[in-house]
């Protein structure tokens, strides 16, 4: 019995994994920010899809899967970070703007995602595309933007209001522009080389400590929560 159990499970597994993926998008995202009158850009090319979760029928609900790299801007003598990964609300421009934001799933530049397989439908996009195909985005609707406090790292990493850069990076840095438009080109990669931590191929995080209480001892293996993003910095953050 249990062997066919076992069997069932790789099936499902298999069957999952070679489900066709649903709504797929592949974008463009583009970040200008003026460092007092000084624009410094950065963009990256991602993709997105959904897939279901699991064997079964049009109930089954969808996952979100996300391929690319962060955008990394030379900022005021510091690096800003556009992540992968979006706000829990749709008002968010950072951890306590408004109380109660913290980081939930990968971002879209969709601002309705399918729920099951084989719902219709084209989702609309956080902001509606002009004339030229460019959709112009709003500071809340940006993904999580995170600096780092000292030497780039998973433990140092810092998250910035999209709509108060200064308050992180100095006097006179704001957020100039943002926008996203279709794209056909390859998947952006190379984020490594901005931040090369990305490439320590030590052991991977295997725990995500609360932060409160204060852990007397980190097991090995573990981190301890970032309270801004309500969860630990994971690499994913930075490259899918």
């Amino acid at each position: 019995m249990r062997s066919t159990w076992a069997s069932f499970a790789t099936m499902a597994l298999a069957l999952a994994g070679c489900a066709r993926a649903e709504h797929p998008l592949t974008y463009r995202l583009i970040v200008t920010v003026s460092d007092n009158g000084r624009p410094v850009t950065g963009s990256v090319v991602r993709s997105e899809d959904w897939t279901p979760n699991q064997a079964g029928g049009a109930d089954v609900p969808l996952k979100h899967n996300e391929r690319g790299d962060a955008i990394v801007l030379p900022v005021h003598g510091r690096l800003l970070v556009v992540t992968l990964a979006g706000w829990n609300r749709p008002d968010c421009t950072g951890p306590r703007d408004p109380p109660g934001c913290h980081m939930q799933d990968d971002w879209s530049p969709q601002a309705a995602a399918p729920a099951t397989v084989g719902e219709p439908g084209l989702w609309t996009w956080k902001s509606p595309p002009g004339a030229d195909g460019r959709a112009t985005l709003a500071a809340a609707e940006l993904p999580v933007l995170v600096t780092f406090d000292g030497v780039p790292s998973l433990a140092s990493a810092r998250v910035v209001d999209a709509a108060h850069l200064d308050e992180a990076l100095g006097p006179g840095v704001r957020l100039q522009s943002a926008s996203v438009e279709r794209s056909s080109e390859d998947v952006t990669r190379g984020v490594a080389t901005a931040l090369p931590f990305l490439r320590d191929r030590g052991p991977p995080m295997r725990e995500c400590v609360p932060a409160r209480p204060p852990p007397p001892n980190l097991p090995p293996g573990a981190q301890v929560e970032n309270q801004d993003l309500g969860d630990c910095v994971w690499t994913t953050l930075f490259t899918e």
